[in-house]
């Protein structure tokens, strides 16, 4: 994937792939299954998320096209993210994609200081993509490395950070 142009409107600052000062963090075609289940290939994290841009305050815009879905049981989508490591207390997990029953076009967006107890002023030492069904009651049951009739799933996965303050392009700005 090649990053888009630097132009006018972005601040010299800015990170590459992105529209303005839009972060474009993820965008991979992928295939989740019992071994791949977290495995997702992004960009760095930034490295301050709130200086020069605040994307701290801001929120984090979701996207998911699922292509093929090997059944119809409900699956979501957790983003988990640590200060130091998996495991530990210093974290947060968005989710906000859920109820993937079928192939289709899935977004949404979330405060990124919602919740949990990551501090966005400290670097993001670890980061994991699960997908979990409903069967592990409300946190859902991990699927990595638990079989499951709902996977192997494909699609498009794409997260573009937006700072506070700010409005989201569009999902039209990118592929």
């Amino acid at each position: 994937m090649a990053d888009r142009p630097t132009t006018p409107d972005r601040a010299p600052d800015a990170p590459p792939g992105g529209v303005g000062n839009e972060y474009l963090w993820i965008d991979e075609e992928i295939t989740w299954d019992r071994t791949r289940a977290g495995l997702v290939v992004s960009r760095p994290a930034p490295a301050d998320w709130v200086r020069p841009i605040d994307y701290a305050n801001g929120r984090a815009y979701f996207r998911l096209d699922v292509k093929t879905k090997a059944d119809a049981t409900p699956l979501w989508l957790e983003l988990c993210l640590w200060n130091d490591r998996i495991g530990s207390t210093n974290h947060t997990c968005l989710h906000c994609i859920d109820n993937l029953t079928r192939p289709g076009h899935y977004e949404c967006s979330d405060d990124l200081r919602a919740t949990g107890n990551l501090d966005l002023g400290k670097p993001i030492a670890a980061m994991q993509h699960r997908v979990k069904d409903a069967i592990g009651g409300d946190r859902g049951l991990d699927l990595i490395g638990t079989p499951s009739p709902a996977l192997p799933m494909s699609g498009r996965y794409t997260i573009v950070l937006v700072p506070a303050g700010a409005t989201f392009s569009d999902w039209g700005s990118y592929r």
